[in-house]
């Protein structure tokens, strides 16, 4: 970073120092050089005090390099009384000049100041937001890892699988049921090494956003799953799939008993009521039976008992 304006002051003594060095330079070359060119030396010393000091320093070094050069190189005024013009243009032309480069130096360190005014604030914003990022990362991690030891509790089986179909998690549940992934993709963990993608795959549409439940057989252990498909974000900001099975192979098994069951309870409810239709044909046969034995034989005894009344009450004449 420029160093500029360590105090008014220093500045101050840099444009008298530089003054006086190149002051300096110049007479030890004054057998060389003459009266030629004096103030290409003196604009050093302005660069250097209006560079390190700004705008007072500058135009200080400008007045002493003039005052300078007007005492020992070009003077204004000859010893005959004369006023040399060429001399004046030349003074003004450095005096200009040197109030030039300081009011540019000066906007240019004001610049700088504002520059680094802003760089401090800049960072104090940036350390503050990283501040605010690490307690939100740790705050996240915590969250992070008390959901993964939630998962980690739960007995249904519970895996998290990226886009590359890496499985980036499993829960001790999955773990015992089907093993430890060992690098396979998720279709070899939950199907085996010589599996290929799952025809009924629904990873991008989980990746877009969307959930599905669906119910799984698995080929390795022969067990059904009601399974629960989410988009997760993991650790790294990177989308993946969250994936719930739970176990339901007695519900099943439970459920076909049930349907065997109500088969049976069918077919002998069907048993049942033929059972009670020939009971109820028998009984009604039976009836007519009784009814056509009771008819014959009565009339029969009846007509006979008639009859022999009638002999009887004959006999009594």
């Amino acid at each position: 970073m420029l160093i500029y304006r360590k105090s008014p002051l220093m500045g101050i003594g840099i444009a008298i120092l530089a003054v006086v060095a190149v002051l300096a330079m110049r007479s030890l070359g004054m057998p060389l050089l003459g009266s030629e060119s004096p103030f290409l030396f003196f604009f050093s010393a302005l660069a250097l005090a209006s560079w390190y000091g700004g705008f007072v320093p500058g135009i200080i070094a400008t007045l002493l390099g003039s005052i300078s050069v007007a005492f020992l190189f070009l003077r204004p005024v000859s010893a005959t009384g004369r006023i040399e013009y060429a001399h004046l243009l030349h003074h003004f032309v450095f005096i200009a000049t040197g109030i030039l480069v300081s009011w540019l130096m000066k906007r240019f360190h004001s610049s700088l100041e504002r520059s680094n005014r802003a760089e401090a604030i800049l960072e104090d914003r940036v350390q503050e937001r990283t501040l605010e990022l690490g307690i939100a990362n740790r705050k996240l991690q915590s969250e992070r890892n008390k959901f993964l030891g939630i998962l980690d509790l739960m007995p249904e089986s519970v895996n998290i699988v990226n886009p590359q179909y890496e499985v980036e998690y499993i829960n001790p549940a999955m773990e015992r049921e089907f093993g430890k992934p060992e690098g396979l993709k998720c279709y070899q963990y939950l199907r085996g090494r010589d599996a290929i993608i799952c025809s009924w795959c629904r990873n991008p549409e989980i990746f877009n956003g969307n959930t599905f439940c669906n119910e799984y057989t698995s080929l390795k252990n022969n067990m059904v799953y009601d399974c629960f498909e989410a988009p997760i974000t993991n650790q790294n900001g990177v989308l993946c799939k969250l994936k719930i099975m739970h176990n339901i192979t007695n519900h099943k098994q439970t459920e076909e008993e049930l349907s065997r069951k109500n088969h049976q309870l069918e077919e002998m409810g069907t048993e049942l009521q033929r059972l009670s239709s020939d009971i109820l044909t028998a009984q009604e046969n039976e009836r007519i039976r009784i009814a056509k034995e009771l008819h014959d034989d009565l009339g029969q005894a009846l007509t006979l008992i008639k009859l022999k009344i009638g002999l009887a009450r004959r006999s009594g004449d």
